[in-house]
């Protein structure tokens, strides 16, 4: 599976129906087996690329394909068994058990209906133990831990079994550990599952270390995609970042205070 973004503008149109870009001329490739962050300042309009590859919002321009189809050509039906979709919001599930949750994952299988077949129940069972929540399937959701409960929301996609897996920001609300733990989680399904995996994420210090691309969004910069080392040796990742009084460092691959006075 690969996701292609050709000359793709992203944006608002206005109730006059005049186009408002956010971000123009963005081209970047996803394949299968990798996970990419999407990492840029609050602002820059990562969000909104998701939003438009989800088709939660219109683009304004260009094209996104899937193995060579333009995604408008898809049903909806047909869109929700390719591409999976964990938002950053906490969800309000808590009144559902784990397994209950896990279980809408197989809605574009079970059609209008929602019945259950033997396969859904046993697709369901592998999803949480891929993600290692098996043991907290009869527990509520509103139970879990936050990282417990992120980890639903992932084996919820993975239900699906689609093969494109989109995550806005999935650690925002977790701690330290739990950061590293899902980057690691993620990790795991692209290469075991074959999964391409496309997340938007601030937390620069695990995308640098767990990222097979990274995806830079920036004002009046170009959207590019590299590897982590690619973008940071030939110094393309520090403009992205940089403000007065802040540098990224090459030798550490870190965000630091730079020695210039603020008055």
């Amino acid at each position: 599976m690969e996701l292609t973004i050709n000359n793709l503008s992203i944006g608002y149109f206005t109730r006059g129906g005049k186009r408002k870009p956010v971000r123009e001329n963005i081209n970047l490739t996803l394949k299968s087996g990798e996970v990419a962050c999407l990492l840029g300042l609050n602002g820059v309009g990562k969000s909104t690329l998701l939003r438009t590859i989800c088709r939660f919002q219109k683009k304004l321009g260009g094209e996104i394909l899937l193995d060579g189809k333009n995604i408008d050509d898809f049903t909806q039906n047909e869109y929700a068994m390719m591409i999976g979709v964990v938002l950053t919001d906490r969800t309000n599930a808590g009144g559902i058990s784990v397994y209950e949750l896990v279980s809408l994952g197989r809605q574009p299988h079970t059609g209008f209906f929602g019945h259950l077949s033997k396969n859904d129940h046993e697709k369901v069972v592998e999803a949480m133990e891929a993600v290692g929540i098996l043991d907290k399937a009869s527990r509520y959701v509103s139970e879990l831990s936050d990282g417990e409960r992120q980890k639903a929301m992932i084996a919820k996609t993975l239900a699906q079994e689609c093969p494109v897996m989109i995550l806005d920001e999935p650690t925002a609300f977790l701690d330290a550990t739990s950061r590293i733990e899902a980057m690691i989680l993620l990790r795991k399904l692209a290469k075991e599952q074959n999964k391409a995996i496309l997340l938007s994420t601030h937390d620069l210090d695990n995308a640098l270390k767990m990222a097979d691309k990274l995806w830079l969004m920036g004002d009046n910069l170009d959207t590019v995609a590299g590897t982590p080392s690619e973008l940071i040796e030939n110094n393309i990742f520090a403009p992205y970042f940089e403000k007065r009084g802040i540098v990224f460092d090459k030798t550490t691959k870190s965000l630091k205070a730079s020695n210039e006075r603020i008055n």
